[in-house]
């Protein structure tokens, strides 16, 4: 029987990569899921309250799910480019890897990692998989193996349990942000009243109305940074009728234009959807 392969729209894992040529500063980046990221060119630097850190060429830095940072990219001052490219796990991977080898997850936030031949070389063939259709179990092997690399250099993600509510509310957004998203629907969904829905949120400091505003911004970011779709087009498949309404929100949510983001022309390719939360459909 021949082995089963998987598409880039079901691959493994999510990835894709980012080129800019402007400096360019985002506020309150989500980092819902864990993440792996190498720098290319330029330099990335995360910041949040109580320090920030530097990743430069050629460093990778590992990413715990629930994380929120500022996050400035830098191009290189020689080739006056920046460039990344990113993997994301489902949460359920790192717990089936934990729980094969005996792993305690030691990663809360988030963790720089050197330039390793290793895991280098197991991070390039892990991408190459979410891009290109291979066998099921070679692309899990491929998986593993980034997972062990980064084991070996101390790095475990967490293993997490059920999801909380906010998790799975921005689950279901994500599952379609051009959606008319009501509040009292959301709660149904959930066999909940509005009042418990909302007294649910606030434990977690934060309300309906926010969260389905980020994930929608959220992926509006990464559809300008990994794609040609026209700004309007984006605008209309994040929940938004008008070009101009989604332009305003886009600049109060991250300080910048859509226009600044790909203002260098450049499209970069995107396995999968979004590392923020629409990889979960």
């Amino acid at each position: 029987m021949p082995q089963r392969r998987i598409s880039p729209d079901y691959a493994i894992v999510r990835s894709g990569s980012v080129r800019q040529i402007h400096k360019l500063l985002f506020t309150k980046m989500s980092f819902p899921l864990p993440m792996l990221f190498r720098v290319c060119e330029g330099g990335k630097t995360l910041r949040r309250a109580g320090g920030e850190l530097h990743i430069p060429a050629g460093g990778f830095a590992a990413v715990a799910g629930g994380q929120t940072f500022d996050v400035l990219n830098k191009p290189d001052e020689g080739s006056g480019i920046f460039r990344s490219e990113w993997i994301v796990f489902e949460q359920e991977q790192i717990n089936a890897f934990c729980e094969r080898h005996g792993l305690a997850g030691n990663l809360a936030d988030i963790r720089p990692i050197s330039d390793g031949t290793g895991l280098n070389e197991a991070f390039a063939r892990l991408k190459a998989a979410s891009e290109t259709p291979i066998p099921q179990a070679a692309a899990q092997a491929r998986l593993e193996e980034v997972l062990a690399w980064l084991a070996e250099a101390g790095c475990v993600f967490a293993a997490h349990s059920e999801p909380d509510l906010t998790h799975r509310v921005r689950k279901m957004i994500a599952a379609d942000t051009a959606k008319n998203w009501q509040e009292n629907d959301m709660a149904a969904q959930f066999s909940m009243s509005v009042a418990t829905f909302r007294r649910h949120l606030a434990q977690k400091n934060t309300g309906f109305r926010r969260l389905l505003a980020d994930v929608r911004m959220m992926r509006a970011l990464t559809l300008l940074q990994v794609s040609g779709k026209p700004v309007s087009q984006i605008a209309y498949e994040v929940g938004y009728q008008s070009p101009s309404r989604f332009t305003a929100r886009f600049k109060e949510r991250f300080g910048v234009l859509p226009s600044e983001v790909r203002s260098d022309g450049t499209i970069q390719s995107e396995s999968g959807k979004s590392p923020f939360y629409s990889e979960l459909k």
